[in-house]
């Protein structure tokens, strides 16, 4: 019952406890998503010791877990409830809402992002998610530079799309990458801009614009545009990625 019901969720129950770990466990999940690992989330095994800990063994259903659970929450009704920290693996980095956050600002726009780690889907990465009204009113300029999270990966993607006699002049690419963030200001002028300006001034090597090939850089650290219909929040009326937001507009 606990390893079927309690920690893999296949159980349909309105106890207030179960509705809240489960809460909890996605915002853990988020976090994954959003940092593209897979070691944040403790196992299944964790869960079920904190459940057997608490749960008397003569609970083996559903039925036997509602009498009993009747009696216990009275006196402890914060029994089961997981904690958070207690969801985080013990080592693992934590994550920087600055570094990944849930809205892009632009202008006096708020526009939620969202989050998907799954490698080959249409949807992996970041998406900005983009009412249709503002469809017009959100310039594509800046988002190039992606969330300060994936930041540092992409410039690395970029330094290598370049042609090996132009790349060889920016080895390794992670510390040119580095220097780079560390010389600018994101956002204040386009990125490939800022990039060929700062690896001229610390290399004296030009690079030109058709050297870099965003065709080479992985899909998920391209930004994914989606306008979201205003009658239902729920409905997606479109995504772009390689044709922006110009492609929903159109």
């Amino acid at each position: 019952f606990i390893r079927h019901a309690l920690v893999e969720g296949d159980w349909q129950t309105r106890h207030a406890f179960f509705r809240e770990n489960l809460k909890l466990r996605a915002e853990v999940e988020e976090l994954e998503h959003k940092s593209r690992r897979r070691d944040i989330l403790v196992d299944d095994d964790t869960l079920f010791e904190f459940y057997d800990q608490r749960i008397s063994h003569d609970v083996i259903s559903a039925r036997h877990f509602d009498s009993w659970w009747k009696k216990i929450s009275r006196e402890t009704p914060d029994l089961l409830n997981f904690e958070k920290s207690m969801l985080i693996k013990e080592g693992a980095e934590k994550i920087s809402k600055l570094d990944y956050p849930n809205f892009w600002h632009q202008g006096n726009l708020q526009l939620r992002l969202s989050y998907q780690f799954e490698p080959g889907a249409d949807a992996d990465g970041v998406t900005v998610h983009i009412p249709l009204p503002l469809l017009n009113q959100v310039d594509e300029s800046g988002f190039e530079w992606q969330i300060p999270g994936l930041r540092r990966e992409l410039v690395i993607a970029l330094i290598k799309s370049l042609p090996k006699p132009v790349r060889r002049n920016f080895v390794p690419a992670p510390n040119y990458a580095e220097a780079f963030l560390g010389r600018v200001t994101p956002l204040e002028l386009p990125l490939l801009d800022a990039l060929e300006r700062e690896l001229r001034r610390m290399t004296g090597v030009t690079v030109d614009r058709e050297d870099w090939h965003w065709d080479q850089v992985p899909e998920h650290l391209k930004i994914t545009f989606r306008g979201v219909s205003d009658s239902s929040p729920r409905r997606q009326d479109g995504r772009s990625r390689a044709g922006g937001i110009k492609a929903l507009v159109g």
